[in-house]
């Protein structure tokens, strides 16, 4: 997970990530650089399985790559810091790669889209 300046919103997708059914993940948070509480945020969520590395400014990218060059697991899944996962999600892109004879390389899910209504307040699908 790259993150830069989120320390407001990154807790509801860390949790998202330990909400999952499927137990055997790893969680690479990289920072690039944030000038914001980005790990002082991070601290209680800290643990073999979620990891934190702080490199110098280089943009999504630069964090992403160190996270890919970082990993132990063959299965990569990519996700923003400012969004979160269904409780399955890992488990139904796990059956999707493992099945016997699966020869699938690349998966990805639907999404939802919702915006704050700047008038009254509720927030809407898009």
């Amino acid at each position: 997970m790259p993150i830069w300046n989120r320390a407001e919103v990154v807790t509801r997708a860390v949790q998202s990530v330990l909400n999952q059914t499927f137990p055997d993940y790893e969680l690479i948070i990289v920072d690039d650089g944030s000038e914001d509480n980005v790990e002082e945020r991070l601290q209680e969520f800290l643990s073999e399985k979620v990891v934190y590395h702080m490199i110098p400014h280089r943009g999504v990218s630069a964090a992403r790559n160190f996270g890919l060059k970082n990993s132990q697991h063959p299965i990569i899944a990519y996700l923003d810091s400012d969004n979160v996962w269904h409780p399955d999600y890992l488990s139904r892109m796990h059956s999707v790669f493992c099945q016997p004879g699966s020869e699938v390389v690349a998966a990805y899910c639907c999404y939802n889209i919702y915006r704050r209504d700047k008038k009254t307040g509720p927030i809407l699908p898009v």
